[in-house]
């Protein structure tokens, strides 16, 4: 029984993520990445159990973030995504994680405080396979989603999004998004040049290799002619 448990689960991983070696580690860091929504879809519903959220603000952060996890899964198992200059869809996945953040902060006013700092988790997601402008560029959208919000918010429900709190909370969190949007782009940096050592290294050492096989093969070449 053992042999077949094992094997029909290691079938189903297959299925899951495929068997090429990319695939796999970009599907498992999907993965990572998308238990932070299922985490976020549990509290909006222990929320809604304290009647700390509407049930239909739920609803909507729940499906979005459902939504968004289907829909990079069949992009990234089908392999439409190898269509793509960046094949993991880094930047599209961070910006509709930003964005669905955003719409938890519009739709969540009593716990809104605390969704800023996924924000942050993501541009640090970010940090480990984006170029540095991209980096850079994640954080300003990230600052100019969340101003957006906060002015809907003000404009339309001024007795739900008072003012004087938003005042509080956007500079502190453009500040803090705005750190760690530059932070992420000097280890995009520093990612980066390692990359470039390393190809660098490995050119040296396959010269230094091709160098020393001509060097063995002279000798051998003059071994088979004739000496007066």
């Amino acid at each position: 029984m053992g042999p077949r448990t094992t094997g029909a689960g290691s079938a189903w991983i297959d299925l899951a993520i495929g068997t090429d070696a990319r695939l796999r580690l970009r599907l498992t860091r999907f993965f990572a990445a998308s238990a932070v929504y299922l985490f976020c879809c549990l509290l909006a519903l222990l929320a809604v159990s304290w009647r700390l959220l509407d049930p239909a603000a739920a609803v909507a952060i729940v499906g979005t973030n459902l939504l968004f996890t289907l829909v990079f899964y069949v992009a990234l198992r089908s392999g439409w995504s190898q269509r793509l200059r960046d094949p993991a869809m880094t930047l599209v996945q961070c910006g509709c994680a930003i964005a669905a953040t955003a719409l938890a902060y519009a739709l969540s006013p009593p716990v809104r405080g605390a969704t800023p700092i996924l924000m942050a988790l993501v541009q640090l997601f970010g940090a480990f396979m984006l170029r540095p402008r991209e980096c850079w560029g994640l954080g300003a959208f990230s600052v100019s989603v969340l101003g957006a919000v906060m002015l809907l918010g003000i404009w339309r429900s001024p007795e739900v999004f008072d003012m004087r709190i938003e005042v509080i909370h956007f500079p502190l969190c453009a500040g803090a998004l705005s750190a760690i949007a530059m932070l992420a782009g000097q280890l995009s940096q520093i990612r980066h040049r390692l990359q470039v050592q390393t190809l660098e290294l490995r050119g040296a050492l396959d010269r230094g290799d091709a160098r020393r096989a001509d060097r063995a093969a002279e000798p051998a070449a003059c071994d088979g002619v004739a000496v007066p």
